[in-house]
């Protein structure tokens, strides 16, 4: 057996690697962040983002309100306890169980004005004042023609719901709110507000009014809130 010199065992416990075969490693290429162009927003961009959110503020504002109106008079407002009040907003014209025709286009635009969310308007017309202190017919409609030009002006879908007969009005009151829920049907055809009919749904039917016999007690209410957004409006249903 021969005895190697420790020099030797030396050089062979010490493995010897090729340098052709070491890596170039990053020598001689230039290196660049990925992300850097994401990280370079300078003020002037900056100060153009928050004027962009600034501009988006009134209209997120804007964007909550009731989407549907419904004007009507005392005599009804028992409707405001079966609406969803998140959408739905009930508001009286006056505080009189009756009232008239123009107390509601004096008041229109300024209302939707102020309510920029609104898609739909719901009219409860009026027909016992306008019966007993508007003698003539002939004024009553031009009142209604008046309303239904100042509506079709509006960016709304208009719904007008027809009047109920007040019960022991005698048969000359009768008649006549029976001649103007006939009328208002016909002409309401000829524009783009849709009739509500309500009258078979109280005619004759006292336990659905109160005492004065004109107002509607929450029975009714909840009966006329039904045929106005069920029976003749089922695009109305998803406002409730």
């Amino acid at each position: 057996m021969t005895i190697l010199p420790c020099s030797l065992k030396q050089q062979r416990a010490v493995p010897t690697t090729n340098d052709s075969s070491k890596p170039a490693g990053n020598a001689g290429i230039p290196l660049r962040n990925r992300f850097a162009p994401l990280q370079d927003v300078t003020q002037e961009n900056h100060n153009n983002i928050q004027r962009y959110v600034n501009t988006k503020l009134p209209e997120k504002r804007h964007a909550t309100g009731p989407r549907t109106l419904i004007l009507c008079s005392q005599s009804v407002n028992g409707i405001k306890h079966f609406c969803n009040k998140k959408n739905t907003e009930v508001l009286m014209y006056n505080d009189r169980n009756f009232g008239l025709v123009s107390d509601i286009s004096d008041i229109l635009p300024r209302v939707l004005k102020e309510r920029p969310t609104l898609e739909k308007l719901i009219i409860q017309a009026e027909a016992l004042g306008d019966v007993l202190w508007i003698r003539k017919s002939e004024v009553l409609k031009e009142d209604y023609i008046c309303l239904l030009h100042l509506v079709d002006g509006f960016n709304v879908k208009v719904f007008l719901s027809g009047p109920h007969v007040p019960v022991n009005c005698g048969g000359k009151i009768f008649s006549r709110v029976l001649m103007l829920n006939k009328w208002l049907e016909k002409t309401c055809k000829q524009t783009t507000v849709t009739f509500i009919d309500n009258f078979n749904i109280f005619w004759e039917r006292r336990h659905l009014f109160n005492r004065d016999g004109f107002s509607l007690n929450r029975s009714a209410a909840k009966r006329l809130i039904s045929n106005i957004f069920y029976s003749n409006m089922p695009v109305l249903r998803t406002f409730r």
